[in-house]
């Protein structure tokens, strides 16, 4: 039987080369490359998963890929206060999620995060440790770590074991 995950696990493959890659992004322009570079293979129902203590550097990466994908820039924010950003000008819809300050996971199911999942965009989301349970085993985890203040190392890897 066809599910949703088997559909996204078969799409995750192509990931396989940017798994266990470590990027030095030395200024915002040098991130907003790298997002582009990953926005040229992204599909419908992609999740990122950006990993990264405040001010790190998450919303600069989706301000990339919104680049990338036809989205103004400009226009990208991080939706704290909101929980989600929806951007649908581009290429493909791009779903920026912000969990830094749910609860609970099931916070983010009664906002219906699922249908964005599998949805027909992409999902970026900050703070992903808030929602493992329920995140598509196909996710990438990109943990972005500062190294200045203008100079961050992003790793990418497959996501850790969920909750039970």
């Amino acid at each position: 039987m066809d599910t949703p995950n088997s559909k996204f696990k078969i799409q995750n493959s192509k990931f396989t080369s940017w798994l266990g890659t470590v990027h030095q992004c030395d200024s915002v322009e040098a991130t907003y490359h790298l997002a582009a570079k990953l926005a040229k293979i992204l599909v419908e129902g992609d999740v990122l998963c950006l990993d990264g203590p405040l001010g790190a550097g998450k919303t600069h990466f989706v301000k990339g890929l919104a680049a990338a994908l036809d989205i103004d820039p400009v226009t990208v924010h991080s939706p704290t206060f909101t929980l989600i950003h929806e951007y649908t000008s581009g290429r493909l819809p791009l779903y920026h999620f912000d969990f830094y300050r749910i609860k609970d996971w099931r916070e983010a199911l009664d906002i219906g995060v699922e249908e964005y999942f599998y949805g027909d965009g992409i999902s970026c989301i900050e703070w992903p440790d808030r929602i493992t349970r329920i995140l598509p085993e196909s996710a990438l985890w990109l943990h972005i770590e500062p190294v200045s203040a203008s100079s961050r190392k992003i790793f990418i890897q497959k996501a850790f074991e969920k909750e039970s």
